[in-house]
């Protein structure tokens, strides 16, 4: 059984590839298409891949990267009858909760919501941490910035975080890989 982990030169890709024998590989840069899936045929599909840069301003680029392709997968996934877990986004929830506050906030909201309502399962990840995001620059998560700078540097009003290790977040997608059937929709 091979399951297509995209994103795997990401973050959270690369930590969750390390919990599979063989998974195909999907970089971020790629986009999935359906000869592509059809062609490789995997079990299932646990999408990672996206544009997480939150200060993207291209709506075209964003959309493409993470809805579009999202879209593509999950078509897919419906067709065949395949398991499609989604990475969704703390983002979706915004500033005040109700709504994205930013278009990489709303690109992974639509896409999480197309995931749902086609029998997907998506997971909303905050603020993650851990080994592997050196590379993230800017976008690294709060606790490794403290690592590198030593001193936390937060917005006004004392806002509050909650954070989670990369290997949760993989055990997140193993538990609802292992159980499909009970929590998709």
């Amino acid at each position: 059984m091979r399951v297509l982990i995209t994103g795997t030169n990401g973050f959270i890709g690369s930590n969750l590839k390390k919990h599979f024998d063989n998974p195909l590989e999907m970089n971020e840069d790629v986009l999935v298409t359906k000869e592509w899936l059809d062609e490789n045929n995997p079990y299932a599909v646990l999408h990672v891949g996206a544009c997480a840069n939150t200060l993207e301003t291209d709506v075209n680029y964003i959309m493409k990267v993470n809805f579009e392709s999202t879209k593509t997968i999950t078509d897919w996934c419906k067709l065949n009858n395949k398991p499609l877990i989604y990475s969704s986004s703390a983002a979706s929830y915004g500033t005040n909760g109700e709504h994205p506050s930013n278009l990489y906030g709303w690109s992974k909201y639509v896409a999480e919501q197309y995931v749902i309502s086609n029998g997907g399962i998506a997971l909303r990840y905050f603020n993650v941490y851990g080994p592997g995001e050196e590379h993230k620059g800017n976008m690294a998560s709060m606790a490794y910035q403290m690592f590198i700078a030593g001193y936390v540097k937060l917005f006004p009003g004392k806002p509050k975080r909650d954070f989670i290790y990369v290997d949760d977040v993989a055990i997140a997608n193993l538990h609802a890989f292992a159980h499909y059937d009970v929590l998709s929709g």
